[in-house]
């Protein structure tokens, strides 16, 4: 549904541009067949246009590592489940509304032009035919507006006798094919059937109809002063189908103006092109850049206090020239030993050795690497983007590049070559309090139940009872914990760093104290006790 609504949202921006171009700048020219050409092969174009991707040349945007802190936040906010905040949201709703309302009145406006269709038809074969000039014309005994659709033209049998000017316009429209157009842009009002300018559009492709069939009508030698009378005297009569061309079915007083009108210049033509920069600006508008497909590490640094993290993807050309795809347009994503590119990252914190040289001297930073995902799944094209010292890059460079194969990324199923851009924070600084070890510093993390904080976030989550009072005041917010995972394993020193309010702070607090063991976490060999700070998440309903 999401690529639905990114499609029509594009189409709507270019058949805008360009229709607002034709009403503003062509719709009062003489060049009637051109126009008509012009304005239906642009606005189909617009409707292919949303499918050509194409790239903003900007640099590939690097957005700034976890800064480290004395305590890691360990895990992402959590969210009560369903029992706890009375419903749980899993749906998109309004992107799902959105989609709903854009097929259902597609569905209608198909269905309106079905049924006018249907109507026409039927009174078309209801008659039968006579030929003229090659032509099916179908008699109407009755007095009814004059209509031709496809290869027929219906007439009364009255006007056909009174008035066979008419039979000669309705025979224009037939030889010029211009029901053909009309049913052509069928889809582009079932696709665009909210965009006024759409139907506005649509009225004015008609209008050029209607002046190429008087054009020609004049042309085989009719009267143009009989002809116009006959157009005034007609123009108080009905219009039977919205799909049909009719004799007096568009403004009277725009078809006897263009029939008295002067050529226009012939290098008028010329402003077409024009169209080309708006339409060139408007896709530039929906370019997607580099920016997109970022990707973040929370798993925090071994010893060393060494941590990387993968961002945001390079821009690169096309697959066709095997070279670097952007990442947002990779359909399957490169995978590292099962994981994503956050494996990669904790692959990376254990590879990573501080350079004494570096070490002894204080020497800090972020070196900022480029590589390449192959289409064989080989890191290849290393390179330093922004460097910090030449011992800190060569390391960097160094586990980068002896990185074991990834599963490379697809795009139409086939392999092809991604790009990341790769930053690694080289720290010095050691924990002042030797008692207990903020996270990014433990060699081994604490573990519970077999699994990480993780599964302890899911323990918590199970446990948790939202307070009543609370619930009824549709109270909610995060309470931010911080607690010590011990030697031993015991969940110590629960304290509220950000409350909301009292009775949540409370249930926080005696939820995460009344944890089961952990097995507690290492640092050089030995058990230590490893400070966490954890966020929980409490949501509820308004009250009613």
């Amino acid at each position: 549904m999401n690529e639905l609504i990114i499609y029509i949202i594009k189409a709507t921006l270019y058949i805008s541009v360009f229709q607002s171009f034709y009403l503003l700048v062509m719709r009062k020219t003489t060049f009637l067949r051109l126009n008509r050409i012009v304005f239906l092969a642009g606005t189909f174009l617009c409707l292919i246009l949303p499918f050509v991707k194409i790239q903003m040349p900007v640099e590939s945007a690097v957005i700034t590592p976890i800064v480290l802190i004395e305590e890691a936040i360990s895990s992402e906010p959590m969210t009560l489940p369903a029992a706890m905040v009375g419903t749980e949201v899993l749906v998109n709703w309004p992107r799902l509304i959105i989609s709903a309302i854009l097929v259902s009145g597609a569905v209608i406006s198909l269905i309106v032009t079905g049924i006018s269709y249907i109507r026409m038809s039927r009174m078309i074969r209801s008659v039968k035919a006579v030929m003229v000039d090659g032509i099916p014309v179908k008699i109407i005994e009755e007095e009814i507006p004059s209509f031709s659709w496809g290869r027929h033209i219906v007439i009364g049998r009255k006007d056909l006798e009174e008035n066979p000017a008419i039979l000669t316009h309705e025979r224009m429209h037939v030889r010029c094919g211009h029901s053909f157009d009309l049913m052509a842009y069928t889809i582009v009002t079932t696709l665009q059937w909210f965009n006024p300018l759409v139907w506005i559009a649509r009225t004015e492709l008609k209008m050029l109809h209607e002046y190429e069939a008087d054009e020609l009508t004049i042309n085989k030698g009719i009267d143009a002063t009989q002809y116009q009378l006959l157009l005034v005297k007609k123009a108080v009569g009905a219009k039977r189908f919205q799909l049909a061309n009719g004799f007096n079915h568009s403004k009277l007083k725009n078809r006897i103006t263009m029939m008295h009108k002067n050529k226009t210049n012939k290098w008028m033509r010329l402003a077409y092109f024009l169209c080309i920069p708006a339409l060139i600006g408007a896709m530039c508008c929906c370019a997607q850049n580099s920016k997109s497909g970022t990707i973040t590490a929370p798993e925090a640094m071994p010893d060393n206090a060494v941590r990387a993290k993968s961002e945001s993807q390079t821009i690169s050309d096309t697959p066709e020239k095997k070279e670097p795809v952007p990442f947002n347009q990779v359909e399957v994503t490169p995978t590292f030993n099962g994981g994503d590119a956050n494996t990669f990252s904790r692959w990376v914190n254990q590879q990573l050795k501080y350079p004494e040289s570096c070490k002894k001297e204080g020497i800090s930073g972020r070196v900022t690497l480029s590589f390449t995902v192959s289409e064989t799944g080989k890191v290849t094209d290393v390179k330093v983007l922004r460097g910090v010292h030449e011992d800190l890059d060569n390391e960097a460079i160094r586990v980068v590049s002896s990185s074991p194969d990834w599963t490379p990324g697809k795009v139409d199923g086939k392999p092809v070559a991604v790009s990341y851009n790769f930053p690694i924070i080289f720290q010095t600084k050691k924990p002042e309090n030797t008692d207990v070890v903020p996270f990014q510093f433990a060699d081994t993390k604490p573990g519970f139940n077999g699994g990480d904080v993780n599964e302890f976030s899911k323990w918590v989550a199970q446990h948790l009872i939202y307070p009543e009072s609370c619930k009824k005041e549709g109270i909610s917010g995060r309470v931010t914990l911080s607690f010590t995972v011990s030697e031993t394993g015991k969940v110590t020193d629960v304290k509220v760093l950000r409350g909301v309010h009292k009775d949540l702070d409370n249930e926080a607090i005696r939820v995460v104290s009344s944890s089961p063991d952990w097995t507690p976490g290492t640092a050089e060999g030995k058990n230590v006790a490893i400070k966490y700070t954890f966020p929980v998440l409490f949501q509820a309903d308004k009250a009613e």
